[in-house]
């Protein structure tokens, strides 16, 4: 049901929202100077997060189940570094986006999972 897991993943996203704000709320004034909360370092945290969350899946055996949180990683990862303003953020989100990629490659040749080939629908 669509309308069931887009619902899930907007009370995840508030979950996540709630406890960023509570540990911004636990830092002093001093210690927030010049750190900003934008919506790329949310990404960028989400990124994080879908990758752990598919390395604890591969790592309990449902290798199947880890490739929306990969696939949604790369997503993210690959977007943001063709938004990054400096080349150093761009080099290093490449390197995850990347790292993300031959970890999908590495299932798939192993025979655990299957990824859709965009070439094979045309």
């Amino acid at each position: 049901n669509a309308v069931g897991d887009l619902n899930n993943k907007y009370k995840h996203c508030l979950i996540m929202c709630k406890q960023l704000s509570t540990q911004e709320e636990l830092l002093t004034h001093d210690e927030m100077k010049g750190v900003t909360l934008t919506a790329d370092k949310l990404l960028y945290l989400h990124a994080i997060d879908l990758c752990l969350n598919a390395a604890s899946l591969e790592f309990f055996g449902k290798a199947q189940e880890c490739i929306g949180p990969y696939t949604q990683a790369q997503v993210l990862f690959h977007s943001l570094s063709q938004q990054a303003t400096t080349d150093c953020d761009r080099s290093i989100l490449r390197q995850y986006r990347e790292a993300v990629e031959r970890r999908l490659h590495c299932l798939q040749n192993q025979g655990l999972v299957v990824l859709n080939d965009p070439s094979s629908t045309s």
